[in-house]
This record gives C-alpha cells, structure tokens and sequence, in this order.
C-alpha cells in the first residue's frame, strides 16, 4: 500500500501505463494496415519505430528513477508521434 498521499499519484501513473498500452495496440494496428498501401507505407512505418522509441523511453524513464532529460525526451516523442500520426491520417 502506498503512502497517504500517493495513491493519486500511482493511481494515475497506472492509468499512463493502461492508456499507452491500448495506443500502442491502437496505433501499431493502424500503421500495420498501413504498411500495405505505398502511399502511407513511409508514414506507417515512421509510427512504428516511434511508438517502439516512446515505449523505451517510458520504460527507461521509470527504471531511471524519473530522470529529467528521459521524461523530456518521451515528451517529445508523444509529440513526434502525433505528428506521424496526423501524416498518415493525411493520405
């Protein structure tokens, strides 16, 4: 059990997890039915690799301890991602 006060916090970083697991299997059977058309497969397969980077850098920014730099860099993949994203969803 956690200490008082901190239930909010695990209860939301469990959320984080749960939600990132139904993106990543939302997202990576988006961009695999992608991979099937040339006009989307460049997209496609950018999702893919960033959704495989946005994975390591959550794991690691947990593992880490919550390093700064790790949490910034994941922050900036999510971005990337919807960037991908959004590419795909152009064509």
């Amino acid at each position: 059990m956690p200490p008082a006060g901190e239930a909010g916090g695990l209860s939301l970083h469990l959320l984080h997890r749960w939600s990132a697991l139904l993106a990543l299997v939302l997202l990576g059977s988006a961009a695999w039915q992608a991979l099937a058309e040339a006009a989307t497969r460049k997209a496609a397969v950018a999702l893919l690799v960033l959704l495989a980077v946005q994975l390591a850098l959550g794991a690691l920014t947990v593992i880490s301890g919550f390093s700064l730099w790790l949490a910034i860099a994941h922050g900036v993949c999510a971005a990337a991602l919807l960037a991908a994203l959004a590419s795909l969803l152009r064509r």
